[in-house]
């Protein structure tokens, strides 16, 4: 399991109202939505971009199903 700082992604993901303001123009942009976890995950994993395809999609899909699901809601 990777140690994740709280604070760190919660800001992260602050930054981007895309992912949980519902009124947001591009909340429903699933393109816009995907590059937004990447991005956060480039940020808090440092061996993000040495992983393939499939495991940088895997890592995107946890942060949006476990550890903010309401995002997608």
């Amino acid at each position: 399991m990777v140690n994740i700082d709280s604070e760190f992604l919660i800001n992260k993901v602050q930054k981007r109202p895309l992912l949980w303001d519902t009124s947001n123009e591009d909340y429903k942009d699933k393109s816009k939505k995907n590059s937004a976890w990447f991005e956060i995950a480039l940020s808090l994993l440092s061996n993000f971009n040495e992983e393939n395809e499939a495991q940088q999609k895997l890592i995107c899909k946890y942060f949006v199903h476990i550890l903010f699901p309401v995002s997608y809601l």
